[in-house]
């Protein structure tokens, strides 16, 4: 079997957002890189930005280059602000003694446009350090989830590559200490593990990892068709913890001979491959909005879509049809709408240019789209910006879980509220608009969602997977019943950690159906303790979406749309998926 067709120049190579990326082998020892440390040699604590071989050095011929950077300070209640440094011999400085403990301090340091071997790339460089951790702290400071890429240590002598927080599955990093260096690859949850002694006898462990990123642009005046970024971090033995004690994972539902089919559907490749799009399926058609067809971890006015489109599904061959779009959203929900039609749900845009720092703002526009009438219709907005989430229509109501709400400069809040809103109910009375659910177990976003109805207008929500505030991925599946307004704990999904990140579900004849980051395909019946696996998608997709498709012969069939894959990238062909008993 071929692969799907991919979108022109979008190959993602790493296991994240709706993003994979690929890294390139550590520079050799001898490169120079910048360094950024938070020095308590002298009267106050100091931080201290370099470039060199490593972080001791201060060569002022280096000034220049450390001078195109930009640090900034965040500190533990979320403010953030740019820090000016004073050179001092070939270094920058700056008095960090009034900053409390915990305080994070990033560079990012856009080195230029390189040309080597006829190939034009954009050299991009940042770092990380934090003043030293209160000691009623514990897990790793939000402020390195928001970064493009960083290394970050974990419980039990590890370290992890982690780009918008998200683990770099196959990080090849280089670590050195006092008795000298060694290479690593890093594991498909982006993690390298050291040995005591490796950690115990490096005295400083310097550590490297660095990025290739498709993606064309100017930086300027200059061209260039690929990203390379590169990031520092300097950690003592006092940075590394031991791991806690686990209680064993629960072993997984028994696996039997595969029970699905995956075909291509003719004639229904997308236009162009995007990731975090919103789809439904509704009236006989499949419709899609958004997403990010550019750069992963890269968002821009020039690389987020605001195209909505849709194919009939009983005559794909005769291909998408293009209909009126609207703001340029990614990480948004549609669903059904009762009446017809679809609603569009929230989701981010960017603000900022391509070359500009990132200015991401969730928002809480909710509107309708009637094929009646060919136009959208606004309708009451969410109680504030969400992006990062997934929605589901029961019963004539809209059931919105997880997400988080960026706000530019102000940072990125995570909600802990799900929202439901009838859509049949009259607009002049007090059911018109959206209403507080219960409060889900663990906010988290990256998440799905599947809705399984029951007789009258009960029926459970299954909030399933995502990422959590503190950067981790999990499994974790919570199911709220409509009847009692309660939650009550389900079963995880399948697979690795990194199977809860980015995931899609839908529900059929009770069931509840997940693709995930791996390529599993799995199902949980009413009543089953652990979700069965029905087998693994040749080319997996995450950040995608699962939808209803007509079926053949009784059986359950489901489309599976946009996304990418770790080695694939993004996929532009729209699969039928079927599953069998």
């Amino acid at each position: 079997m071929t692969p799907p067709p991919l979108a022109a120049r979008t190959v993602l190579r790493t296991a994240s957002l709706a993003v994979a990326m690929a890294l390139l082998a550590p520079a050799a020892a001898l490169a120079h890189f910048p360094f950024l440390t938070v020095e308590t040699d002298g009267d106050a604590p100091t931080l201290r930005l370099t470039f060199g071989e490593g972080p001791e050095e201060d060569e002022p011929r280096y000034l220049p280059i450390l001078q195109k950077g930009t640090v900034v300070r965040h500190t533990p209640d979320g403010a953030r602000e740019a820090l000016e440094l004073t050179a001092t011999g070939g270094a920058l400085t700056a008095d960090v003694s009034a900053d409390p403990p915990g305080t994070v301090y990033t560079l990012s340091l856009p080195y230029g446009v390189m040309n080597r071997e006829g190939e034009a790339f954009f050299l991009d460089y940042v770092a990380a350090a934090m003043k030293e951790a209160a000691p009623e702290d514990a897990g790793r400071p939000a402020a390195l989830n928001t970064q493009s890429l960083a290394v970050v240590p974990e419980p039990g002598n590890k370290l992890k590559v982690i780009a918008a927080g998200v683990p770099v599955a196959g990080a090849e990093v280089n670590a050195y200490g006092d008795l000298g260096g060694e290479d690593y690859v890093a594991d498909a949850n982006g993690v390298v593990t050291l040995t005591a002694e490796e950690i115990e006898d490096a005295g400083r462990l310097i550590v490297r990892a660095n990025v290739a990123l498709p993606g064309v642009g100017e930086f300027d005046g200059q061209k260039y068709s690929e990203i390379r970024r590169y990031a520092t971090a300097v950690f003592t033995p006092e940075d590394f913890q031991a791991a806690p004690a686990k209680e064993p994972a629960p072993e997984p539902a028994a696996a039997g001979e595969d029970k699905i089919s995956v075909e291509a559907v003719p004639g229904a490749d997308l236009p162009v491959g995007v990731t975090s799009l919103g789809a439904a399926v509704a009236d006989g058609y499949l419709y899609y909005y958004g997403g990010h067809p550019g750069t992963p971890h890269k968002y821009s006015t020039d690389e987020q879509s605001g195209a909505f489109r849709r194919l009939k599904l009983d005559d794909p061959a005769a291909g998408w049809e293009e209909l009126p779009g609207g703001p340029k959203l990614q990480g948004l929900a549609l669903v059904p709408h009762p009446g017809g039609g679809v609603v569009r749900i929230g989701g981010f845009t960017a603000r900022n240019s391509l070359e500009e720092e990132h200015d991401l703002h969730s928002m809480p526009t909710v509107a309708h789209y009637d094929p009646a009438t060919g136009a959208w219709k606004d309708l009451p907005e969410l109680p504030g910006g969400r992006s990062s989430f997934d929605a589901v229509t029961m019963n004539g109501r809209i059931y919105v879980l997880g997400g988080w709400m960026m706000a530019g400069d102000e940072g990125a809040a995570w909600h802990g509220t799900g929202l439901v809103a009838d859509l049949t109910a009259d607009p002049d009375s007090e059911d018109w608009g959206w209403k507080t659910l219960p409060t889900p177990p663990q906010p988290r976003r990256a998440n799905s969602v599947a809705a399984v109805p029951e007789a009258g207008e009960e029926g459970r929500i299954y909030f399933i997977g995502g990422m959590l505030p503190e950067g981790e991925p999990t499994r974790r599946v919570d199911i709220y019943d409509v009847a009692t307004r309660t939650w009550t704990r389900g079963p995880d999904l399948n697979g690795d950690v990194m199977d809860g990140f980015g995931s899609a579900a839908y529900a059929v004849d009770g069931a509840v159906y997940a693709t995930t980051l791996t390529g599993l395909v799995q199902r949980l019946t009413p009543g089953a303790d652990a979700w069965e696996d029905l087998g693994e998608l040749e080319f997996p997709r995450f950040f995608h979406r699962l939808l209803p498709a007509p079926g053949e012969n009784g059986e359950p069939t489901l489309l599976l749309l946009g996304g990418g894959s770790m080695e694939q990238g993004r996929f532009t062909a729209v699969e039928r998926l079927g599953v069998g008993e």
